[in-house]
């Protein structure tokens, strides 16, 4: 992999024992997290002064290593301001490293979900950054604008509701039975009831101004349509959270896809399929 990855603008290769250095022999108590495809650490490079996140792939992930090899081929090529700057790379000593610069803040799902965190204020989480994918994008493989109307259509839900993409709902005829849903499925029953504000983040108790809680959630909904087709231009959403457009017309149910069949019953016009594609997909690293 080296010679692939010395081609273009990859970015620098890095000793394993000076990453292993950086973070105290890669220490618990340098962690600041770990995912499905390995855990990431806090370290500090004498070399380049400078703070970084050193992600360690997991060894016996396979898809792990496809990532891997990702990152330094294509991502390490993306320059912008919302994303995490990949600094390097190593897979030395039978270890697969990605080295990123460091979000001293850290990500805004950590802020927004985990329990021993302050709760965030309304004023604080009006913009966001971080996305998923569209699951028409993860069937057919082909990116396109109206995939990241819906991601950021994700990320406003996410940001109102102060709840992940995917959330369990209890039934109501049995008090055990629980069920997953996608975020926007979840938003869209309250919103059919006429109801909106009931899917706001019950945590922050009301405090926020309702007119700007309810365009988020409905251009939220607007953006995260299964059908790409029904999505606005990213201008057109913006132009609405701005109140320079007024709020779109959206039916009570949540339209299904073009692309799937659609299912019988009533709260509900996605399938579970639908709902699975949508909840594994995985966000770009972004800044808080």
């Amino acid at each position: 992999m080296e010679e692939d990855f010395e081609k273009g603008t990859a970015p620098k290769w890095f000793c394993y024992s000076d990453l292993a250095m950086a973070t105290d022999n890669f220490s618990d108590d340098k962690k600041l997290g770990q995912g499905g495809f390995g855990s990431v650490y806090k370290g500090f490079l004498k070399e380049l002064d400078l703070h970084v996140a050193i992600k360690r792939v997991s060894k016996g992930s396979k898809q792990g290593r496809k990532e891997y090899a990702s990152e330094v081929r294509v991502i390490s090529r993306l320059r912008h301001k919302n994303l995490v700057q990949l600094i390097g790379w190593c897979h030395g000593g039978r270890e697969l490293l990605l080295v990123y610069e460091l979000m001293p803040n850290g990500s805004l799902d950590r802020h927004l979900c985990a329990a021993n965190n302050a709760i965030l204020p309304w004023s604080v989480r009006h913009a966001g950054t971080m996305g998923y994918m569209d699951p028409e994008c993860m069937i057919t493989g082909k990116a396109n604008a109206e995939s990241d109307v819906y991601s950021f259509g994700v990320v406003l839900l996410e940001i109102a509701c102060g709840r992940r993409p995917v959330v369990v709902v209890h039934q109501e005829e049995e008090d055990d039975d629980e069920d997953a849903v996608h975020l926007a499925q979840w938003v869209w029953s309250s919103y059919g009831r006429g109801k909106i504000l009931d899917a706001a983040d019950t945590r922050i108790g009301g405090e926020f101004d309702a007119r700007e809680m309810e365009c988020m959630l409905i251009v939220g909904l607007w953006c995260a349509q299964l059908d790409l087709k029904l999505r606005p231009s990213i201008r057109q959403a913006l132009n609405v959270l701005r109140f320079e457009a007024p709020l779109p017309p959206l039916p009570s149910r949540m339209p299904a896809a073009s692309y799937m069949p659609p299912v019988s019953g009533t709260g509900s016009c996605t399938s579970s399929s639908a709902v699975t594609r949508q909840s594994t997909a995985r966000p770009p690293l972004s800044r808080a």
